[in-house]
C-alpha cells in the first residue's frame, strides 16, 4: 500500500558523483500540471518556491553509513534531482502564484499549515495540492532522506477517491476521500499518522462546506455520518472516552439507519479498545467483515 523505498540504492546515486553524463530531468514549472501528472503517477508533489532555487538550497542526504551529510545546492546536484523523479513530481512554482492560493484557504487551514505554505521548505502535496508534511520539525525540514522515507508514497490505494474528488467536489466525493485518508493512515509510520490524519480532516471540512448543495431532507442524515467520522479521528486517536461519550448522546436522538452500522463499528472498536468484550460482542452482528478488519488495525496501531 505504502511504496518501499530503497533508500541505499537512492543515496548511493545521490552522492556517486561519476564521470557519467546524466540527463537529469527538470523539475516542472506549473503546478496544475505536476498534479496532473502525479495522479496518472499515482505519486505525491514535491513543491518549492521559485525564489528558493535563485540561491543554494542545501539539504541533508543519509548515506551508506547512516551519516547525515549536507548537499549544498539541490538544484545543481542532476544526479539527485533525477533520483527524485523516482519518487515525487517535482515542481518549482512561481511566487505570483502564492497569492491566489493563500486567498483560497486562508480561513479554512491552521496557522501553522499556512505557515509551511509561505516557508522555505520542501512541502510534499497531494494532487489536489493540499500540503501533507505540515509538521516534521525545522530539523527534518529540509532532509531529503526523511521526506522520501517518509512520504514517496504511492497512492494507489486512493486513486479512485481522488479521481471522483477531482472530477467533482461535492459532499460524497469529499466525505470518501477523507474516509480513505484515514484508512491510508494506519498503514502509514507513526511520526506520519498525525499529518495524514490532518490531511483527512482537510477533506472532512471540505465536506462540511458542501453538505449546503446537498437536498435538504438528505442534510441529517449526511450531517451524522460525517460526525461518526470525526469519531473515528478519536479512535485512531485513542480517545475511547471521547467515542463513547458523544456516542452516548447521539443514542438519545434519531440514528438514521444508514449509518446504524457505522454507529456499531465504533461502539464495537471503542469497547474492544478498552477490552470490554461483552459489550463489544452486542455490536459484532452489525460490524461489517471490513470494518472488523479496521477495527484490529485501529487496536493494533493503539498497542503499539
Amino acid at each position: 500500500m505504502i511504496k518501499t523505498l530503497k533508500l541505499h540504492s537512492f543515496i548511493g546515486v545521490c552522492l556517486l558523483f561519476s564521470a557519467l553524463n546524466v540527463n537529469a530531468q527538470e523539475w516542472m514549472s506549473n503546478l496544475k500540471v505536476a498534479q496532473r501528472l502525479a495522479a496518472v503517477q499515482n505519486k505525491m508533489i514535491l513543491m518549492v518556491w521559485e525564489e528558493e532555487t535563485f540561491y543554494d538550497y542545501p539539504v541533508i542526504v543519509v548515506n551508506r553509513n547512516n551519516q547525515s551529510i549536507i548537499v549544498n545546492n539541490l538544484f545543481s546536484e542532476p544526479e539527485l534531482n533525477k533520483s527524485l523523479w523516482e519518487y515525487f513530481v517535482p515542481v518549482v512554482v512561481s511566487e505570483y502564484v502564492y497569492d491566489d492560493l493563500y486567498e483560497s484557504i486562508k480561513n479554512k487551514r491552521s496557522d501553522i499549515y499556512l505557515d509551511k505554505l509561505s516557508d522555505p521548505s520542501l512541502k510534499v502535496m497531494d494532487i489536489n495540492g493540499n500540503i501533507v508534511n505540515v509538521k516534521m520539525g525545522y530539523d527534518n525540514d529540509f532532509n531529503l532522506s526523511r521526506i522520501i522515507e517518509d512520504y514517496a508514497f504511492t497512492t494507489e490505494f486512493l486513486a479512485q477517491e481522488l479521481k471522483n474528488y477531482a472530477q467533482s467536489k461535492t459532499f460524497y466525493t469529499s466525505y470518501f476521500l477523507a474516509s480513505k485518508y484515514l484508512d491510508f493512515s494506519m498503514y502509514s509510520k507513526p511520526r506520519v499518522r498525525s499529518n495524514l490524519i490532518n490531511l483527512a480532516k482537510i477533506y472532512m471540512n471540505e465536506a462540511a462546506d458542501l453538505l449546503a448543495a446537498e437536498p435538504d431532507d438528505k442534510k441529517p442524515e449526511l450531517q451524522q455520518r460525517l460526525e461518526l467520522l470525526e469519531l473515528e479521528v478519536d479512535l485512531i486517536e485513542g480517545q475511547t472516552g471521547t467515542v463513547l461519550r458523544k456516542l452516548k448522546r447521539l443514542d438519545k436522538n434519531i440514528v438514521h439507519e444508514s449509518n446504524e452500522t457505522y454507529q456499531a463499528f465504533l461502539y464495537f472498536t471503542a469497547h474492544k479498545m478498552r477490552n470490554d468484550h461483552e459489550k463489544a460482542e452486542v455490536w459484532r452482528p452489525l460490524v461489517s467483515l471490513v470494518n472488523i478488519k479496521k477495527a484490529q488495525n485501529i487496536l493494533k496501531i493503539n498497542s503499539n
